[in-house]
């Protein structure tokens, strides 16, 4: 394949109404994906304005999960979608490879692809209608991109279905929603709602909705019957997870999330392992089976003064619940088995020096235990003064995180931390990566600040090229000193401005088109009064005059009106008629000539031979010269007299509009004989109302 301004470097993929190509644009240096609709029959110019109203509104919708539509390219061989290019993997190959995927990675593919379907639709009023794993990719980043959005209609258009194929309905059946396979039309983003709960239900329990059946019957089924409940399949999904599913496959949309908001708004909660926000499913409603009611919560079971993990569902686990310490003894009385106060008998007897070595081991115990609880107070109070500076260098960060770039709470932040340091030496690694949060918040802010300087200059630059100045735009764009900075956004307004460059000149050319078209159609009509006018006065002269006036009549008019002449319709019958029958009665006299013997059988079936002496027009009679015994004499005969094949034989077998209108004259003139009137109406086909009337007598 060849394509103007590409190099076409191989073939990615192929299908049904389409093939893509990896290419490098030359002009921008930069490698593209050609997605070529072949349309089956010559594009008629609707097609042609549907494509393009469509390829714009394509090239509109700008979202990170969405693959942007550079281009679009029409000519009488191809339409085609100039796109970014994805080096990635289809999430349907991915759960084809892994069999299902987990949980949390079916949300988090369903997040993002609700959040460019919410993009499209309340932006733009934009439904996708053919939502499946296949049409969604992962990049090389691992960012989720949803392929053909505002596309699916003009590829329906591109496919010109015959008469017999218009009932068509456009998706894939196992991820169609009911609405779509009764063909409803007013179809809005509770379609792809459906779409994308089928979507995932397959990825995350690696099973079709209904296996097994064609798409005639799967189509029937999205209508008609259910399919197992996710859980019923997959028994490691959450509860919540079945219900979101459940609730998207509503075959009532009205009973499905209302919108995309409350879509992504229940994902979180599913992660969350909370209820749905707008609401559990409708019992019965869904094109999966209800799952059963989860069973309550169990309390946390407690043994002594533990609590420990309790199971609620398989895959799912409460929080830990940390048992509750006793606090930790800090008087020496209350060490273990022995009370708070103590009497201490006076010494006795053998047993006073035992005394005494109890009583210096008890004021021993005690003096350790006071030293130990001073040491604990120095620490605890060393650990307050601690946390409190720690907290001070966070306020010191957090305080300039609103700043402007300018401001002076940047310098003052970093000079208390500075001063801090001397302070709390140990500190020193975390005052250093606070410095390094507030340079890169101060840096953070400057670039924002210039981010929007240059936002506003792009939205200068729009309006200067919507007015038609596009070198001043883009002067704008990169005539400054800071040209360098946000190469790539500079980029992407230049290809903006380029878009509006293309739409402005798109859109003169329709009004240039249109213009032209409304003068020739004004032309058109013109041509068609005065050609109506001209064979007017044609037919009344042939009615009052006969067709030789008649044909005199059309050689002047033709002169001097040549273009009411040069297209199809009665003047041009009229003309072709006149100089016809023209030819066709010299013809037709011409087999008469003077002075040649003739044979000639009459209509009593006799025959008569004679030499011609001369053919009297005016009274349509011959007049020969014949012997009768020996004898020359004079004799004339009418027309009237000659058998029927003798006449038309005379006129030959021509059928031109001129030779069957003389035809039918020599038929009513001399009382000819014709199988029925059926024969006289076909030789009068293709003449004027008025001439066939005056042909037939009517």
């Amino acid at each position: 394949m060849k394509l103007d301004g590409f190099d076409i470097q191989e073939q990615l993929g192929t299908g049904g109404m389409a093939t893509v190509y990896r290419a490098r644009q030359i002009s921008l240096d930069r490698e593209v994906a050609i997605k070529v609709f072949a349309p089956r029959f010559e594009p008629t110019p609707e097609d042609r304005e549907q494509f393009q109203n469509e390829a714009r509104v394509a090239a509109r919708l700008k979202h990170p999960g969405l693959v942007q539509v550079y281009d679009a390219i029409f000519t009488h061989e191809m339409y085609c979608f100039v796109m970014e290019l994805i080096n990635g993997y289809t999430v349907g190959a991915w759960s084809e490879r892994k069999g299902h995927l987990a949980e949390n990675q079916v949300l988090d593919i369903a997040d993002c692809v609700a959040a460019a379907l919410d993009y499209a639709w309340v932006q733009h009023g934009i439904i996708h209608c053919d939502i499946k794993p296949d049409n969604l990719m992962v990049d090389s980043d691992g960012t989720v991109k949803i392929l053909d959005l505002g596309l699916c209609k003009t590829a329906q258009a591109l496919i010109h279905q015959r008469p017999e194929e218009e009932s068509q309905i456009y998706g894939t059946p196992q991820y169609l929603s009911p609405e779509q396979a009764i063909g409803q039309t007013d179809l809005d983003c509770r379609t792809d709602i459906y779409s994308l709960g089928a979507t995932m239900y397959h990825l995350a329990t690696g099973q079709l909705l209904f296996p097994g059946h064609d798409d005639t019957e799967v189509t029937d089924l999205q209508v008609r019957s259910r399919a197992p409940n996710p859980g019923t399949v997959n028994p490691s999904l959450s509860p919540a997870f079945c219900s979101l599913v459940e609730k998207m496959l509503c075959k009532d949309r009205d009973r499905r999330q209302k919108d995309w908001h409350e879509v992504r708004t229940d994902i979180g909660a599913v992660r969350m392992g909370l209820p749905l926000p707008s609401g559990n499913p409708v019992p019965g409603a869904s094109t999966v089976e209800s799952a059963p009611p989860p069973a309550p919560p169990q309390q946390p079971k407690v043994q002594g003064n533990r609590r420990v993990r309790v199971q609620t569902a398989p895959g799912r686990k409460q929080p830990f619940f940390r048992p509750k310490t006793p606090a930790a003894p800090v008087v020496a009385g209350e060490l273990s088995g022995m009370p708070r106060t103590a009497t201490l008998a006076p010494p006795s007897g053998s047993g006073r020096g035992l005394r005494y070595a109890a009583i210096g081991i008890l004021v021993a115990i005690v003096a350790a235990g006071m030293a130990a609880n001073i040491s604990n107070r120095r620490r605890v109070a060393r650990e307050t003064a601690r946390q409190k500076a720690v907290e001070e260098i966070n306020a010191l960060v957090a305080g300039v995180e609103q700043e402007p770039a300018n401001s002076p709470a940047f310098d003052a932040a970093v000079d208390s931390l500075e001063q801090m340091r001397s302070r709390f030496t140990a500190l020193g690694p975390e005052i250093d990566v606070a410095q390094k949060q507030v340079i890169e918040t101060r840096q953070a802010a400057e670039r924002a600040q210039l981010k929007k300087r240059f936002d506003s200059l792009v939205s200068e630059a729009l309006a200067i090229a919507r007015t038609g100045n596009y070198e001043k735009a883009l002067a704008m764009l990169f005539g400054g000193d800071d040209a360098a900075e946000f190469a790539a956004e500079r980029e992407r307004a230049k290809e903006s401005i380029q878009e509006v460059r293309r739409a402005k000149e798109a859109e003169e050319r329709r009004q240039e088109e249109e213009r032209r078209s409304q003068e020739e159609a004004a032309a058109a009509a013109r041509a068609a009064e005065q050609a109506a006018g001209i064979a007017t006065q044609l037919m009344d002269a042939f009615e009052s005059s006969g067709i030789g006036y008649a044909t005199s009549l059309l050689d002047d008019l033709e002169v001097r009106f040549p273009s009411a002449f040069s297209a199809p319709g009665d003047c041009a019958t009229l003309r072709d008629l006149f100089r016809g029958a023209k030819a066709a009665r010299e013809r037709f006299e011409g087999a008469f000539r003077p002075d040649s013997t003739m044979t000639l059988t009459l209509r009593n079936g006799a025959s008569f031979r004679g030499k011609l002496l001369r053919f009297d027009r005016t009274a349509d009679d011959l007049v020969f010269l014949t012997g009768v015994n020996g004898i020359d004499i004079s004799r004339t005969l009418s027309l009237k007299e000659l058998a029927p094949k003798e006449i038309l034989s005379r006129l030959g077998d021509g059928d031109d509009i001129g030779t069957r209108f003389v035809r039918v004259q020599l038929i009513r003139r001399y009382d000819l004989p014709v199988n029925s009137n059926y024969y006289l109406d076909d030789q009068c086909r293709g003449f004027p109302a008025r001439i066939r009337a005056a042909a037939l007598g009517r």
